[in-house]
């Protein structure tokens, strides 16, 4: 600026008064002043790479000088599966890898059991099925997934713990497989002294009764061989009764 200025008051110096040293001295400011920033431009260009490959290498020196996150671009490693450090400084870089941006390889079987297994406990050690619709849902599901997932929810200790008994069946297995294999005899008291027998067949719910005054062994056999065995004949298999003294 004070280069410029002077520059410009001995122009007008040296028009108004024609002193020669003035402008002489003018002059020699000037030059060294413009020798200094000559210097100073042929210096810069001196150390700058004229190749371009070579800028580019320079500016990348640059910046990992000034920034160091520009070491390497994030990747993510092949082997430890990690995201977190730079390509450049991959403690895998020796084993001669490739590091890719985006997770496209399928996780190995101990990858996938680690995840689903952290997932039946996240989901409060959910069902099979219930992992399974969870996973379609998402699209993550092939036999491998299927297989690791079946053996974790059947290993597990804490699912066989607290798991809920399996329900008893309401009707039970018929017995018989025809009529007149098994029947099946009871009594019923109706009033004081006063019984009816009931028989019925197991297979085909065919049922008989007689009225009774006397809860008798000899009184029963005879009406059940005159409702039953008289009429129908004696069963195959045999007759189920309850431990009443009745039918000892």
């Amino acid at each position: 600026m004070k280069s410029a200025l002077n520059r410009i008051f001995a122009s007008k110096s040296q028009n108004a008064t024609g002193d020669r040293e003035s402008i002489v001295t003018v002059k020699e400011e000037s030059a060294f002043v413009s020798d200094g920033y000559y210097q100073r431009s042929r210096s810069s260009r001196r150390n700058f790479p004229r190749n371009r490959a070579d800028r580019s290498t320079n500016f990348s020196r640059l910046k990992t000088k000034m920034y160091p996150v520009f070491n390497g671009n994030v990747s993510r490693c092949k082997i430890c599966d990690s995201k977190f450090h730079w390509v450049k400084d991959c403690p895998h870089k020796q084993l001669d890898v490739n590091l890719a941006e985006h997770e496209s390889d399928e996780l190995n079987k101990t990858k996938k059991k680690e995840i689903l297994l952290k997932l039946h406990k996240q989901f409060g050690h959910a069902s099979l099925d219930k992992l399974l619709s969870l996973l379609q849902s998402a699209g993550s599901v092939d036999s491998e997934t299927k297989t690791i997932l079946k053996d974790i929810c059947t290993k597990c200790l804490i699912c066989h713990k607290f798991k809920h008994p399996k329900a008893k069946p309401v009707v039970a297995f018929s017995h018989a497989n025809d009529f007149n294999q098994m029947v099946v005899m009871d009594l019923h008291e109706i009033d004081h002294n006063f019984y009816y027998l009931h028989v019925i067949d197991l297979f085909s719910r065919l049922s008989a009764a007689a009225i009774i005054r006397r809860k008798d062994s000899k009184v029963i056999v005879d009406r059940f061989m005159q409702k039953w065995v008289g009429i129908y004949g004696a069963p195959e298999v045999g007759v189920y009764t309850d431990n009443g003294g009745e039918f000892n």
